[in-house]
């Protein structure tokens, strides 16, 4: 919930009339706004710097048209979803938070850190995938030792072609 708050409270959303810039989550923190993906992509890469599995994906409505990031991360075992940029997290009707089953089954209410956010989760919830942890590639390229050796396998190719 830490790394939660700090996001909140450090990570604003981008202020109109700048150009968005898309590029490592560090020149993000530094720059202190970006978009909801990106706050989402620092959340989750603080998290995976701490140790704690998280990643963030695009979640869609049944149609496939609307698209909104969210954070995923692993809490007791069990999978929750965070959106950073509108501040908010769900919490179980038992006052827990909300795990994914949870979600796909209506058992949720919305625990904001700030405002009543303009968006109805609804539809986006009701078709959460399950996660499956072999298809987390993210995390694992974001953790210090593993972007080092990405970047230097991604230089490599570029001289060599390959």
């Amino acid at each position: 919930m830490e790394i939660f708050i700090w996001t909140c409270e450090n990570i604003r959303k981008q202020p109109d009339g700048l150009p968005v810039i898309d590029d490592h989550v560090w020149h993000i923190i530094i720059r202190g706004y970006g978009e909801p993906d990106q706050s989402s992509d620092v959340f989750t890469t603080l998290c995976n710097y701490a140790g704690i599995r998280a990643f963030y994906a695009l979640a869609h409505t049944q149609d496939q048209k609307n698209l909104l990031p969210l954070s995923f991360v692993k809490i007791r075992n069990k999978w929750v979803i965070f959106d950073p940029y509108r501040k908010v997290y769900f919490k179980d009707r038992n006052g827990g938070i909300a795990d994914i089953g949870a979600l796909k089954n209506n058992n949720w209410v919305i625990h904001t850190r700030g405002e009543q956010p303009d968006i109805n989760y609804s539809p986006y919830l009701k078709e959460l995938p399950s996660v499956i942890e072999a298809s987390l590639i993210r995390d694992s390229i974001q953790s210090p030792l593993n972007r080092l050796l990405f970047e230097i396998k991604k230089r490599t190719r570029l001289k060599t072609g390959r």
